[in-house]
């Protein structure tokens, strides 16, 4: 295995990171976006 294979494996490890943490940020801000469109605005205020 050389360094081309060992670059390819990175690559794509950080790309599959990246891709995780977009997903996991994107949920949680739809989370949060129904958590207070299910609460009444008086209570936020």
């Amino acid at each position: 295995m050389g360094w081309g294979g060992f670059l390819d494996a990175t690559a794509i490890a950080m790309a599959t990171a990246i891709a995780m943490a977009m997903t996991i940020a994107m949920a949680m801000t739809i989370a949060m976006a129904m958590t207070i469109r299910s609460q009444p605005r008086l209570e936020l205020s």
